[in-house]
């Protein structure tokens, strides 16, 4: 990030003077006026546009834009979205999974006795 601020942080985010880096190799006062800078951003137009990232740092090291939402760079697609209960329904890998091992006990009468705890005793009262 240091080598390359403008692409991390937009110029109109950054104030000027200061070399952006990690915070622990920063003096206080860069980081000060930094913490100003967007205090002030705030204070003139809102949470929205006190800071924000150009870019990320994504998957594999790899440079990619900085996603918010309303943004003109927006990305969400709907499996992203929460529904309105809150809780996302279960994937259909989990669910071929659980089948494919159904499946197998199915076929396989003697993988029934590797079961163990009370799954084991729900047979056993079933059958006898």
């Amino acid at each position: 990030m240091k080598t390359n601020t403008e692409a991390f942080i937009p110029d109109e985010y950054r104030p000027t003077g200061i070399i952006f880096q990690d915070p622990r190799n920063m003096h206080l006062d860069d980081i000060r006026k930094v913490l100003q800078h967007c205090y002030n951003r705030q204070a003139e137009s809102g949470p929205e546009s006190a800071f924000r990232f150009g870019k990320i740092v994504g998957a594999k090291r790899k440079q990619v834009l900085a996603n918010y939402p309303g943004s003109f760079n927006d990305q969400r697609n709907e499996s992203d979205e929460i529904p309105a209960n809150g809780r996302k329904k279960k994937g259909k890998g989990k669910q071929k999974e659980d089948q494919e091992q159904g499946n197998e006990l199915e076929q396989n009468p003697y993988n029934r006795a590797k079961k163990k705890g009370k799954g084991r005793r729900r047979e056993e009262l079933l059958r006898g």
